[in-house]
Protein backbone atom coordinates (compact mmCIF):
# COMPACT_ATOMS: atom_id res chain seq x y z
CA UNK A 1 0.00 0.00 0.00
CA UNK A 2 1.23 3.85 -1.18
CA UNK A 3 0.43 6.18 1.73
CA UNK A 4 0.74 9.08 -0.26
CA UNK A 5 -1.09 7.64 -3.55
CA UNK A 6 -3.99 6.55 -0.82
CA UNK A 7 -4.23 9.82 0.84
CA UNK A 8 -4.24 11.32 -2.37
CA UNK A 9 -6.80 9.60 -4.03
CA UNK A 10 -9.11 10.09 -0.91
CA UNK A 11 -8.57 14.07 -1.24
CA UNK A 12 -9.06 13.99 -4.71
CA UNK A 13 -12.44 11.85 -3.92
CA UNK A 14 -13.59 14.25 -1.44
CA UNK A 15 -12.71 17.29 -3.17
CA UNK A 16 -15.49 15.55 -6.04
CA UNK A 17 -18.18 15.48 -3.07
CA UNK A 18 -18.69 18.70 -3.20
CA UNK A 19 -19.56 18.67 -6.70
CA UNK A 20 -22.82 18.01 -5.46
CA UNK A 21 -24.19 20.58 -3.07
CA UNK A 22 -27.81 19.21 -3.17
CA UNK A 23 -25.68 16.44 -1.04
CA UNK A 24 -23.12 18.09 0.41
CA UNK A 25 -26.04 20.25 2.17
CA UNK A 26 -27.92 17.18 3.33
CA UNK A 27 -25.41 15.47 4.78
CA UNK A 28 -23.97 18.25 6.50
CA UNK A 29 -27.34 18.77 8.06
CA UNK A 30 -28.46 14.97 8.77
CA UNK A 31 -24.55 14.56 10.35
CA UNK A 32 -26.30 16.82 13.25
CA UNK A 33 -29.57 15.32 13.93
CA UNK A 34 -29.18 12.82 16.32
CA UNK A 35 -30.66 9.06 15.06
CA UNK A 36 -31.40 10.54 11.53
CA UNK A 37 -27.00 11.16 12.00
CA UNK A 38 -26.83 7.28 10.84
CA UNK A 39 -28.09 7.85 7.80
CA UNK A 40 -24.05 9.74 7.21
CA UNK A 41 -22.70 6.09 8.70
CA UNK A 42 -24.39 4.61 6.39
CA UNK A 43 -23.70 6.55 3.05
CA UNK A 44 -19.53 5.96 4.84
CA UNK A 45 -20.63 2.59 4.25
CA UNK A 46 -21.80 2.98 0.79
CA UNK A 47 -18.59 4.79 -0.28
CA UNK A 48 -16.16 1.81 1.40
CA UNK A 49 -18.60 -0.66 -0.63
CA UNK A 50 -17.90 1.14 -3.98
CA UNK A 51 -14.22 1.58 -3.24
CA UNK A 52 -12.00 1.01 -5.40
CA UNK A 53 -14.33 -0.08 -8.08
CA UNK A 54 -16.25 3.48 -8.76
CA UNK A 55 -14.46 7.32 -8.45
CA UNK A 56 -17.26 8.94 -7.88
CA UNK A 57 -18.94 9.27 -4.37
CA UNK A 58 -22.36 7.18 -4.58
CA UNK A 59 -25.50 9.30 -5.06
CA UNK A 60 -27.57 10.05 -1.98
CA UNK A 61 -30.50 7.66 -1.96
CA UNK A 62 -32.14 4.97 -0.47
CA UNK A 63 -32.49 6.92 3.20
CA UNK A 64 -33.91 3.40 4.70
CA UNK A 65 -31.06 1.28 3.63
CA UNK A 66 -28.29 3.72 4.57
CA UNK A 67 -30.11 4.31 8.02
CA UNK A 68 -29.89 0.04 8.94
CA UNK A 69 -26.06 -0.01 7.48
CA UNK A 70 -25.27 3.32 9.54
CA UNK A 71 -26.82 1.06 12.57
CA UNK A 72 -24.89 -1.56 11.66
CA UNK A 73 -21.79 0.51 11.88
CA UNK A 74 -22.61 2.20 15.14
CA UNK A 75 -23.42 -1.70 16.54
CA UNK A 76 -20.16 -2.81 15.45
CA UNK A 77 -18.07 -0.18 16.58
CA UNK A 78 -19.90 0.01 20.61
CA UNK A 79 -19.08 -4.21 20.27
CA UNK A 80 -15.66 -3.46 19.85
CA UNK A 81 -15.38 -0.30 22.06
CA UNK A 82 -16.83 -2.35 25.16
CA UNK A 83 -13.42 -3.05 27.05
CA UNK A 84 -12.17 0.36 26.50
CA UNK A 85 -15.03 2.08 27.44
CA UNK A 86 -15.38 -0.14 30.86
CA UNK A 87 -11.80 0.70 31.62
CA UNK A 88 -12.66 4.52 31.06
CA UNK A 89 -16.09 4.30 33.24
CA UNK A 90 -14.06 2.72 35.94
CA UNK A 91 -11.11 5.70 35.88
CA UNK A 92 -13.92 8.13 35.77
CA UNK A 93 -15.68 7.03 39.42
CA UNK A 94 -12.21 6.70 40.51
CA UNK A 95 -11.31 10.23 39.44
CA UNK A 96 -14.52 11.15 40.60
CA UNK A 97 -14.27 9.93 44.28
CA UNK A 98 -10.67 11.28 44.82
CA UNK A 99 -11.58 14.49 43.25
CA UNK A 100 -14.56 14.57 45.70
CA UNK A 101 -12.25 14.20 48.77
CA UNK A 102 -9.33 16.17 47.93
CA UNK A 103 -12.39 19.32 47.47
CA UNK A 104 -13.56 18.58 51.05
CA UNK A 105 -10.01 19.21 52.52
CA UNK A 106 -9.52 22.29 50.16
CA UNK A 107 -12.35 23.67 51.54
CA UNK A 108 -11.99 22.76 54.96
CA UNK A 109 -15.25 20.38 54.75
CA UNK A 110 -13.41 17.16 56.55
CA UNK A 111 -9.83 15.66 57.47
CA UNK A 112 -7.29 15.03 54.93
CA UNK A 113 -7.71 11.63 53.03
CA UNK A 114 -4.96 10.79 51.78
CA UNK A 115 -6.94 7.87 49.96
CA UNK A 116 -7.79 10.46 47.47
CA UNK A 117 -4.56 11.15 45.70
CA UNK A 118 -4.32 7.39 45.19
CA UNK A 119 -7.93 6.90 43.59
CA UNK A 120 -6.91 10.07 41.67
CA UNK A 121 -3.70 8.11 40.22
CA UNK A 122 -5.47 5.17 39.77
CA UNK A 123 -8.08 7.12 37.14
CA UNK A 124 -5.08 8.66 34.99
CA UNK A 125 -4.06 5.16 34.94
CA UNK A 126 -7.05 3.65 33.63
CA UNK A 127 -6.93 6.87 31.30
CA UNK A 128 -4.15 5.19 29.63
CA UNK A 129 -4.86 2.00 29.91
CA UNK A 130 -8.18 3.15 28.23
CA UNK A 131 -6.23 5.08 25.40
CA UNK A 132 -4.15 2.59 25.00
CA UNK A 133 -6.83 -0.83 24.16
CA UNK A 134 -9.04 2.00 21.93
CA UNK A 135 -6.09 2.33 19.70
CA UNK A 136 -5.25 -1.31 19.84
CA UNK A 137 -9.06 -2.30 19.27
CA UNK A 138 -8.94 -0.07 16.69
CA UNK A 139 -6.16 -2.04 14.64
CA UNK A 140 -9.19 -4.58 14.27
CA UNK A 141 -11.77 -2.69 14.09
CA UNK A 142 -11.55 -0.45 11.28
CA UNK A 143 -10.69 -3.59 8.71
CA UNK A 144 -13.16 -5.54 10.74
CA UNK A 145 -15.73 -2.88 9.82
CA UNK A 146 -15.05 -2.76 6.19
CA UNK A 147 -14.97 -6.45 6.07
CA UNK A 148 -18.46 -6.58 7.68
CA UNK A 149 -19.45 -3.85 5.10
CA UNK A 150 -18.19 -5.39 1.56
CA UNK A 151 -19.06 -8.98 2.32
CA UNK A 152 -22.61 -7.79 3.66
CA UNK A 153 -22.62 -9.71 6.56
CA UNK A 154 -22.58 -8.07 10.15
CA UNK A 155 -20.60 -11.40 11.81
CA UNK A 156 -18.02 -10.45 9.46
CA UNK A 157 -16.44 -7.63 11.75
CA UNK A 158 -15.22 -10.07 14.03
CA UNK A 159 -13.94 -12.93 12.08
CA UNK A 160 -10.36 -11.77 13.34
CA UNK A 161 -8.52 -15.04 11.71
CA UNK A 162 -9.74 -12.84 8.14
CA UNK A 163 -8.83 -9.84 9.33
CA UNK A 164 -5.77 -10.69 10.43
CA UNK A 165 -4.99 -12.14 7.28
CA UNK A 166 -6.01 -8.88 4.96
CA UNK A 167 -3.95 -6.57 7.51
CA UNK A 168 -0.77 -8.89 6.97
CA UNK A 169 -1.59 -8.38 3.06
CA UNK A 170 -1.49 -4.59 3.34
CA UNK A 171 1.81 -4.96 5.61
CA UNK A 172 1.42 -4.21 9.37
CA UNK A 173 4.15 -1.53 9.08
CA UNK A 174 1.92 0.07 6.60
CA UNK A 175 -1.13 0.21 8.32
CA UNK A 176 -0.09 0.96 11.51
CA UNK A 177 1.41 4.16 9.62
CA UNK A 178 -1.91 4.58 8.12
CA UNK A 179 -3.77 4.63 11.23
CA UNK A 180 -1.78 6.56 12.85
CA UNK A 181 -1.73 9.48 9.65
CA UNK A 182 -5.72 8.95 9.48
CA UNK A 183 -6.11 9.71 13.65
CA UNK A 184 -3.35 12.48 12.84
CA UNK A 185 -5.94 13.81 10.33
CA UNK A 186 -9.00 13.27 12.38
CA UNK A 187 -7.31 15.56 15.49
CA UNK A 188 -6.76 18.57 12.83
CA UNK A 189 -10.23 18.03 11.76
CA UNK A 190 -11.44 18.13 15.25
CA UNK A 191 -9.61 21.01 16.40
CA UNK A 192 -11.28 22.85 13.80
CA UNK A 193 -13.99 22.76 16.09
CA UNK A 194 -12.68 24.72 18.36
CA UNK A 195 -12.00 27.58 16.83
CA UNK A 196 -14.24 30.44 18.35
CA UNK A 197 -17.25 31.48 17.05
CA UNK A 198 -17.03 29.82 13.63
CA UNK A 199 -15.64 26.73 14.41
CA UNK A 200 -18.81 24.72 14.66
CA UNK A 201 -20.13 26.06 11.06
CA UNK A 202 -16.30 24.69 9.67
CA UNK A 203 -16.83 21.60 11.06
CA UNK A 204 -20.42 21.73 9.64
CA UNK A 205 -19.47 22.31 6.24
CA UNK A 206 -16.44 20.58 5.74
CA UNK A 207 -17.94 17.29 7.38
CA UNK A 208 -19.12 15.57 4.26
CA UNK A 209 -16.14 15.71 1.73
CA UNK A 210 -14.15 14.75 5.23
CA UNK A 211 -16.44 11.85 5.59
CA UNK A 212 -15.68 10.99 2.46
CA UNK A 213 -11.75 11.69 2.59
CA UNK A 214 -11.49 8.88 5.63
CA UNK A 215 -14.23 6.33 4.00
CA UNK A 216 -12.39 6.03 0.71
CA UNK A 217 -8.83 6.05 2.61
CA UNK A 218 -10.38 3.05 4.19
CA UNK A 219 -12.10 1.46 1.55
CA UNK A 220 -8.56 1.58 -0.62
CA UNK A 221 -6.43 -0.04 2.24
CA UNK A 222 -9.15 -2.79 2.80
CA UNK A 223 -8.69 -3.63 -1.26
CA UNK A 224 -5.19 -3.54 -1.04
CA UNK A 225 -5.15 -6.62 1.25
CA UNK A 226 -8.54 -8.14 -0.05
CA UNK A 227 -8.44 -11.71 -0.73
CA UNK A 228 -8.65 -12.61 -4.04
CA UNK A 229 -11.07 -15.20 -3.20
CA UNK A 230 -11.63 -18.00 -0.72
CA UNK A 231 -13.02 -15.71 2.17
CA UNK A 232 -16.36 -15.97 1.73
CA UNK A 233 -17.02 -13.18 -0.60
CA UNK A 234 -16.68 -11.65 -3.71
CA UNK A 235 -12.95 -11.25 -5.46
CA UNK A 236 -12.10 -7.66 -4.78
CA UNK A 237 -9.27 -6.58 -7.31
CA UNK A 238 -6.21 -4.46 -5.78
CA UNK A 239 -6.10 -0.67 -6.70
CA UNK A 240 -2.98 0.47 -5.23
Amino acid sequence: MDLSGNLGDSFEYSKRMVSDIGRWIALAILGVVPILNFVVLGYASRIISKTPESNEPPKLEGYADLWFSGLKILAACAIYMIIPIAIFAAGALASLGGLRHLGRLIFGLGRPDWAAWPMIGLAGISLLIGLIAAFLIAILAAMGIAHMIRTGKFAKAFAFDEIIRIIGRVGWGNYIIWLIAIFAISLIFSAIGGIPWVGWLMNLISMPPFMAFVSRSIGLVYASGAPRGGEGHQEIIHSI
